[in-house]
This record gives C-alpha cells, structure tokens and sequence, in this order.
C-alpha cells in the first residue's frame, strides 16, 4: 500500500467509484432492497452482500448503498470500485417491491481521494444518521449526564474512524482530535425504534466525501460530506 507524508499528514489514497441512477428517487428504508436485489444477481461477489453463505462477515464494507438528495447511489472503494465497475453496464433496471424499474440515466464519477491523519481539523456533516450505540453503551449513555454523554460519543467517533483504517491496512500514527455537535433522532432499524444522530463534528483526519462510519453503513446509514477545514494554528 502507497503511503503519503507532507509535513505532520500521512496519508493514503483510495479509488472511489460513485455509481448514481439520477432519474429514480427511493426512501432511505428502501435501500435494503437495492441492496438485496443487486447482490442476488452476483452472489459470486460477496463484498455486494457482506455475507458468507448464511453468515455475515464482520468487515468494513467496501460497496455502500445509501440516498443522496433522494436518488440511490451505490459507492464503491477500492476493491469495491473494481467490483462496481465491473458490473454497472449490465444494471439496466432495478427491482423493488416485485416491481420492476427501467433505469434510463446513470452517473459514474470515478476518483482518488486522500484518506487518513491531517494538520487541520476538518469538517464534517452526516447527510444520513449515525448508528453509533451497540446495546451496552446505549445503557450506558442514556443513563449519564450531558458531559458524559458527549465523552462516549467523541470515543465511539474516533474508534469507528480507526476500525474503518485497519480495513485498509492504515495505521493511526497520530492522535485524534474530535470536537462534536449531534443531536439524537430516532431511526426505525428492522422494525425496532433506535436512536442515531444527526448533526456535524470535527477531526484531524480525512474521509472522504460519501463514505459512512458507524453501524450499518452498507445500508446506508452514516453517510458524511466534508463541509471545511481549519489550519492548526
């Protein structure tokens, strides 16, 4: 893996493909059947699916279904991207809901992005909830104070962005700085009430645009954009 280093940033890159269908607009609860629909049709590729036969493989997801400004948009990186590329041209409709859906319009924007340990603070705006809380710091948070409560979310952020380095071989050598202003929603995950959170956050690292952190990301949860950057001063 290529590494780079400019003064207190290293940095790798990693390819994205973004595959977009402009013309549809679906629910963020629909994407599931995205999801299903397009790995059913190649169960060879079990980064489409995340599963191993009935057993789903705990990883990083590399293909990323999710909504942006109502339209479905499928990211794929690194080997992902190979894998999106490899397949888009014969994705010619869609099916939800036993119900078949002609796609006259597709875009592809392919890219390099910087990814890893920056000198600035950066930015963030989740465009879809976060998942963050697993059932045993769900307890915990809702039973601290707002203090505290903030404390569990910056670690919850900083473990997500290191969980998601180990899955492209990228090591942390920095410490991470987050700075956060979220606000819990309630999401409604396989029929069951959750609390995810909205909102926008800061850290010395890069991520680039579309990529989710947290739980369920392939479904389309925790989707962040980068809003600015400011110089360590």
């Amino acid at each position: 893996m290529l590494y780079f280093r400019k003064e207190r940033e290293v940095f790798m890159e990693l390819k994205i493909l973004k595959l977009s269908f402009g013309s549809l607009e679906i629910a963020r609860r629909d994407i599931p059947k995205i999801r299903g629909f397009i790995s059913s049709n190649y169960p060879q590729y079990d980064e489409l699916h995340n599963h191993k036969g009935d057993k789903f493989i705990y990883r990083y997801p590399l293909i990323q279904y999710k909504t942006i400004d109502g339209n479905p948009v499928i990211i794929g990186i690194e080997e992902g991207a190979d894998i999106l590329s490899s397949i888009e041209n014969n994705i010619d409709f869609l099916n939800i809901f036993n119900k078949r859906i002609d796609i006259y319009e597709k875009g592809i924007f392919y890219k390099k992005f910087k990814f890893g340990v920056s000198d600035k603070l950066l930015q963030y705006k989740f465009i879809s909830p976060w998942l963050s809380l697993n059932e045993r710091n769900f307890i915990k948070y809702i039973s601290c104070l707002q203090e505290e409560k903030i404390d569990i979310l910056k670690k919850i952020l900083i473990g997500n962005i290191l969980s998601m380095s180990k899955r492209f071989n990228y090591t942390v050598e920095n410490k991470l700085e987050a700075y956060i202003n979220l606000k819990p929603c309630k999401i409604n995950f396989k029929n069951q009430e959750m609390i995810g959170f909205k909102g926008e956050f800061l850290i010395n690292f890069q991520i680039p645009d579309y990529m989710a952190i947290g739980k369920s990301v392939s479904r389309g949860f925790g989707t962040v954009k980068l809003v600015k950057n400011f110089d360590f001063k």
